[in-house]
């Protein structure tokens, strides 16, 4: 990581005596030029994917995909994600603010910069100032990836996340409720788990919802084919590699798209979200993407 402890420390107390929590903005499409929109998507998601990618350093090894966007962490998440990319879409198209803030990037990691670049001369037998663009980008960009996943768990530290997991899962007194499943993921054994000691049975009340169950209770969800990788003995490893390794092949768009459904939000949402007239756009390309997920599992055989 670029920083040392006491930095570490520092930013987290500064992102708990700066809570924003309260003064997130409703996205409002009718703010925002296309440019802007696109921006803001790929923000979120960005912050989104590093948030859910730090889960486990917090103590979580559970499957997202089981809770609903209601489920308190998805809504920390996603609160978050909100407020980072509506300032970060301010400041892309802010030539002044956006010139400060690369400012600030490279000042701030110099040292581990220039650690990164001269350990990248000597892999490839050159000097730092003989290293081409791609691999000078290819530096840059770790270091990024880096100082975000800094930033990230440092705030969710602040916010608590770890305590409120483990109020959520942990202890006699266990605070999750039914409305933070989800329920159009048919082998959903969190949700199975909470039925169980809910209804203090360990009989067929606590069985796998069946699929005309699921329908009943959530139609557009299964109609949308959204678990493409439901299996009852998948596990968060298998999941998240299958998931990675998809998204990897499909375009931002598709990404932005896929990343949203997974989060929860239905086709009118998603529609709304990213300026389509109607929902069968959004119910054209999932059903597209189910079939391009079938080839690529093929392709892992």
């Amino acid at each position: 990581m670029p920083y040392d402890k006491a930095f570490q420390d520092a930013l987290q107390s500064y992102y708990e005596a700066h809570d924003f929590t309260g003064r997130i903005p409703a996205f409002d499409a009718g703010k925002y030029t296309p440019a802007q929109t696109a921006v803001y998507l790929k923000a979120k998601t960005f912050f989104s994917q590093a948030w859910l990618k730090l889960l486990p350093d917090i103590g979580n090894k559970r499957s997202m995909k089981n809770f609903s966007p209601d489920y308190p962490l998805n809504c920390l998440k996603d609160g978050d994600a909100a407020y980072i990319a509506d300032a970060v879409t301010k400041i892309f198209f802010d030539e002044e603010q956006f010139d400060d803030a690369l400012d600030f990037f490279f000042s701030t990691l110099q040292e581990p910069l220039e650690v990164g670049l001269n350990a990248c001369a000597k892999a490839h037998g050159k000097e730092v100032d003989d290293l081409s663009d791609d691999e000078i980008a290819d530096v840059v960009g770790k270091l990024t990836d880096l100082y975000m996943e800094e930033l990230v768990h440092a705030l969710m530290v602040a916010q608590k996340a770890p305590e409120i997991y483990t109020a959520l899962h942990s202890g006699k007194e266990k605070l999750t409720a039914h409305g933070d499943f989800n329920q159009s993921v048919k082998e959903n054994h969190d949700k199975i788990n909470f039925d169980k000691r809910w209804t203090h049975s360990d009989t067929k009340l606590g069985e796998a919802l069946s699929l005309e169950q699921v329908a009943k209770n959530n139609p557009e969800a299964v109609a949308a084919g959204t678990d493409f990788f439901a299996s009852p003995d998948s596990n968060e490893d298998a999941y998240i590699e299958l998931r990675n390794g998809f998204l990897a092949t499909l375009s931002e768009a598709d990404r932005i798209l896929f990343t949203l459904r997974e989060e929860g939000k239905t086709q009118k949402e998603i529609a709304d979200q990213l300026g389509y007239k109607t929902h069968s756009t959004v119910s054209k390309r999932l059903q597209t993407m189910r079939g391009q997920f079938e080839e690529y599992l093929k392709s892992q055989q």
